[in-house]
């Protein structure tokens, strides 16, 4: 059997607001790295590409969200941008499905080129259902604000992202500032673990309803703010007292 590639990584994730208030969170969580080039080959017992299944990869849930070629949206993104379009698969940093349930606060594409990456487009999702890709340059991957994420905050500011892989850990920090003053800073990290349907079990029973919780989760955060008088913004920014 060829070897694959792709893992899963048992993570946290980090979430601290800086202003107008301090806010902070942590939370258990997981995430799968994923060739593209093999998706032919991790299927497996809990684990399916475009078909339901304890976890899932849906096409669909990413690029021009219609289930077209992945590629093809990489390679129509980096031309926009001006990027080299010559390379050798896309892994792509994401949650996966689970029960058919899906959301994904941002995931991130790493466009891999003779082993090194050469590009990465961070795929954000907002609060309101509408989605952002940024393409980045990994000696510099930073860029402004273009799309509302949450009703906490305007389209305004500056990104700036910090990636870190190793054998044994993974991790990616985003830092959010407007105008050079530090709003908010979020991390996800975690550990690999092989991409075998038992480890995929046990991810599932640690966390049956990971995705639910996650929607939750943030409609909870959400309410916290609220309480704490930080300013809510409607849809394009407008605010609500």
């Amino acid at each position: 059997m060829e070897r694959i590639q792709s893992q899963i990584f048992k993570a946290k994730v980090y979430h601290k607001r800086f202003s107008p208030r301090e806010h902070a969170f942590i939370y258990s969580s997981y995430f799968i790295k994923i060739s593209l080039k093999e998706l032919s080959l991790v299927k497996n017992l809990f684990f399916s590409v475009d078909h339901f299944n304890l976890f899932s990869f849906y096409s669909k849930d990413h690029g021009y969200r219609d289930g077209s070629s992945l590629f093809q949206f990489a390679v129509d993104k980096l031309k926009a941008h001006d990027k080299p379009v010559d390379f050798d698969d896309i892994i792509i940093h994401t949650l996966p499905r689970v029960l058919g349930q899906v959301f994904n606060p941002v995931s991130f594409w790493y466009i891999i080129k003779d082993d090194r990456v050469s590009a990465i487009i961070a795929e954000v999702n907002s609060t309101f259902g509408e989605t952002h890709s940024y393409v980045l340059d990994p000696e510099k991957p930073e860029g402004d604000k273009l799309m509302q994420v949450s009703p906490f905050n305007r389209i305004e500011g500056h990104y700036t992202f910090k990636f870190l892989s190793e054998e044994k850990f993974e991790k990616v920090d985003i830092q959010y500032n407007v105008q050079s003053k530090k709003i908010l800073f979020a991390s996800v990290y975690g550990s690999p673990l092989s991409w075998t349907s038992v480890n995929f079990f046990k991810m599932f029973f640690l966390n049956p309803l990971h995705n639910i919780f996650v929607l939750v989760f943030i409609h909870f955060e959400a309410i916290r703010l609220f309480l704490k008088k930080i300013p809510f913004y409607g849809k394009n920014g407008v605010i609500h007292d």
